[in-house]
């Protein structure tokens, strides 16, 4: 047994029935290392976490935290959709990939419930016309990503997928609490967990494990520092008060 597979807890032991009868321990290293691809919970973890409904999307649940554990959000959707977008994405793929699914379950967590299917477009696309329109004054261009996928993700109210994205950088509070939750995921995320607007450091580290980092925050430094120094009158076009 890895490290990553050690017991955390005496329910870590206990049978997990998502994993078919093998330890919670097992069940969680198994998630991380992307053996089980096409999990669904059903009914509860033998008692040591509490089972969501199915996403819209169709996989898995959503992030609940119950006993010290959460349960990760992961649909099949994100891979499915950032997959047509694997050239413009190039090497950075897997980073963009794990950003987004980092901040769906920082969403989930903030709203207390599942995302619904307009949440997970707009973490898909919200930063995708970084490298669609290779710029970083994005948030236009990946708005307009989504027109083409709400079908896709059974997602029926188009303005508030743009309207996240496009207000995903406000400074302030939003009034819609979607687009705020969405906003303080995307915060906690590019602040590494400094942030987290009441998300437990245990959250956090849970699912950076599931979701690693890969040098995103490294990409993000120069990407800026670059567009800043190209662009010294709006150094930061992404922001909004």
């Amino acid at each position: 047994m890895n490290e990553s597979e050690a017991v955390v807890g005496a329910h870590e032991d206990r049978p997990s029935r998502e994993c078919g009868g093998i330890s919670m321990a097992r069940c969680r290293a198994r998630r991380r290392r992307g053996d089980l691809p096409d999990l669904r919970l059903r009914g509860t973890c033998s008692g040591a976490c509490t089972a969501a409904r199915a996403s819209r999307t169709g996989h898995v649940a959503a992030a609940m935290r119950h006993h010290g554990l959460i349960t990760i959000l992961q649909p099949d959707i994100v891979d499915a959709t950032l997959a047509r977008y694997a050239d413009a994405l190039g090497d950075s793929a897997p980073v963009y990939r794990n950003h987004v699914l980092r901040g769906l379950n920082y969403q989930a967590l903030l709203l207390g419930h599942e995302p619904p299917a307009e949440s997970v477009l707009a973490w898909v696309v919200h930063d995708l016309g970084v490298w669609t329109a290779e710029t970083f004054d994005y948030l236009d261009p990946s708005a307009r990503l989504a027109d083409d996928l709400t079908a896709d993700f059974a997602a029926t109210d188009l303005d508030a997928v743009h309207r996240m994205v496009l207000e995903h950088h406000k400074v302030r509070s939003h009034p819609d609490r979607l687009t705020d939750t969405f906003r303080r995921a995307d915060l906690v995320d590019v602040s590494k967990g400094l942030i987290r607007h009441g998300i437990t450091r245990d959250d956090v580290r849970g699912i950076v494990e599931t979701f690693p980092y890969l040098g995103f925050h490294r990409w993000l430094a120069k990407g800026l520092s670059g567009y800043a120094a190209k662009h010294p009158a709006a150094p930061a076009p992404m922001l909004r008060w």
